[in-house]
């Protein structure tokens, strides 16, 4: 007895004979040409979908009694070696025959990876531990074949060095002594995965700081260092092997002071009341003595937002007390 079902069949295929269909149980159900996909019929005797005959031979299992036709794995295609950069995605693949279908599983140098049961393993975002040996075991209940290695290299991450982006390399700051100036100093590198930066202060005015984590660089100049041009060096490194590092420069100039002066006086009530001039930025002391030479006291301090400011001492019940102004830090 042959059965025919659903099979795809050369277009030069020649029927049998009647002598041949007369002898033979010979049936036929759902087969289509080979080439074009159409169907077909070569004289057998067809079956329909209902035929107590089309049930039977359709089904292996219970046309041969419950025995299952069993193929060893066969690989027809083993996974191709490549290399890869850092970072990258790799993918292998491997196309072999068995029955049942087979099934996979991928090992790296000879250990099962996790998940990876089919017939292609993708791997996303390599590694430097991605790097390796790859094969896949194919299984039927014929038995077990495993594919020949496919080498997995990853190339090292590479290492450049970083680049400043803030704040714009020539940039000169300009303000008073006694304001605060806060500069941000950030940098960008390009390298994966993302490297750890570190800033540094090369070269700067006295009492200036940089924050090493992240690159904002701040300074009050003093009083004493008003009237003058500060050059300032940046750096910032890397964590990378070797270490690379980039520089940014930038000046800060701090305007000349003048000195503060007293525009206005008024006393009422037993109460003398100043009025000072000076420049917005350093703390403004008002210091009282009643000699002019020693025993000066602070009876008032402030960092005015605006200029001029008034200041009205407390009575003090003295014949005379003197006044003066002193700009810090």
């Amino acid at each position: 007895v042959s059965a025919w079902i659903n099979c795809r069949i050369q277009k030069d295929y020649v029927a049998p004979s009647a002598a041949v269909l007369n002898s033979e149980l010979l049936w036929e159900f759902g087969n289509t040409n080979n080439d074009t996909g159409n169907p077909v019929t070569y004289g057998l005797n067809s079956l329909t979908i209902s035929d107590p005959r089309y049930l039977a031979a359709s089904s292996a299992t219970n046309w041969l009694y419950a025995w299952q036709p069993q193929l060893a794995p066969n690989i027809l295609t083993n996974p191709a070696s490549q290399t890869v950069n850092f970072g990258a995605s790799a993918t292998f693949n491997v196309v072999a025959t068995g029955i049942p279908d087979p099934t996979y599983q991928w090992q790296l140098n000879g250990t099962n990876l996790s998940g990876a049961t089919s017939a292609t393993l993708n791997l996303a975002g390599t590694a430097l531990t991605d790097a390796g040996a790859y094969s896949v075991v194919v299984t039927t209940l014929a038995g077990s074949v495993t594919s020949s290695p496919a080498m997995l290299v990853v190339n090292a991450p590479l290492n450049t060095a970083p680049t400043f982006t803030a704040p714009i390399a020539g940039t000169n700051f300009v303000l008073n002594a006694g304001v605060n100036l806060t500069v941000n100093g950030s940098a960008t590198d390009a390298d994966i995965p993302a490297q750890t930066l570190s800033y540094s202060l090369l070269t700067g005015p006295s009492g200036a700081n940089v924050n090493t984590a992240t690159g904002t660089f701040t300074w009050r100049p003093s009083v004493a260092q008003a009237n003058s041009t500060n050059p300032v060096t940046l750096v910032v490194t890397d964590n990378g092997t070797p270490n690379l590092s980039a520089t940014n420069h930038f000046t800060i100039q701090v305007n000349a002071l003048p000195l503060p002066g007293v525009t206005a006086t008024a006393l009422a009530g037993g109460q003398l009341s100043l009025t000072v001039t000076g420049q917005t930025g350093p703390d403004y002391t008002v210091l009282v003595s009643t000699n002019l030479l020693t025993g000066w006291s602070t009876v008032f301090s402030t960092n005015a937002p605006v200029m001029p400011f008034t200041f009205t001492a407390p009575a003090s019940g003295l014949p005379e007390q003197f006044y003066r102004i002193q700009v810090g830090p």
